[in-house]
This record gives C-alpha cells, structure tokens and sequence, in this order.
C-alpha cells in the first residue's frame, strides 16, 4: 500500500512540475503610461509570448541609517 502511495506521489509531482515552464530576465522600464508598461529587457523575449502572465518584482535599495 505504501509503495502504491508513493508511486503516486511521484507521478502527480511529474506531472506538475513539468507544467509550468518559467522564465526570467532583468528588465528596465522604458515607458509608463496608464496600466500599459514597456520594457527593454537584456536577455531576447522568445520565451515571453504575448498574452502571457508574467510577475514584476522590483529591486529593494537598502534602508539608509542617520545619525
């Protein structure tokens, strides 16, 4: 029964993990307008395909202490 369990296990966590195929790259923001944005990114965009969702994530600048 634990091998069963198991083995299914493995399978589901294939499944899913080959499902979601992810890509990353740093970018600037070239222009703001609205809800529109446009990038210019370092990397080339053959895998950001239009209509695809994608997560902003900006750089933190670290806290400055005074006196």
């Amino acid at each position: 029964m634990k091998k069963l369990a198991v083995a299914m296990l493995v399978v589901i966590q294939c499944a899913y993990s080959s499902a979601v195929i992810a890509a990353s790259d740093k970018c600037v923001v070239v222009k703001a307008a609205g809800k529109e944005l446009t990038l210019e990114c370092r990397k080339d965009t053959e895998s950001f395909q239009p209509g695809t969702e994608v997560k902003i994530k900006s750089n933190s600048k670290a806290a400055v202490e005074g006196c």
